[in-house]
């Protein structure tokens, strides 16, 4: 979350900002369908959680119009 890469294109390291946000959802959407079917084979850390959610509400606050809607889409 953390690559910021510029090169003469732009901002490149928003790419994966991006596609790193999508992936922190499908990790908690799939956490919490274990957690309500009683599976407990997956354990996140609620400072794992909160990470996750400083790290949206960061992106929430960029530049980029993109970068934004993903992380507001993404909470």
């Amino acid at each position: 979350m953390n690559d910021y890469t510029m090169d003469k294109r732009g901002d490149i390291g928003s790419i994966v900002r991006e596609c790193s946000m999508c992936v922190m959802c499908a990790i908690l959407r799939v956490y919490i369908s274990h957690k309500r079917k009683g599976i407990t084979k997956i354990e996140i850390k609620s400072k794992t959680i909160y990470f996750f959610i400083r790290i949206l509400l960061q992106q929430l606050a960029e530049k980029i119009d993109r970068v934004r809607l993903v992380a507001g889409s993404v909470l």
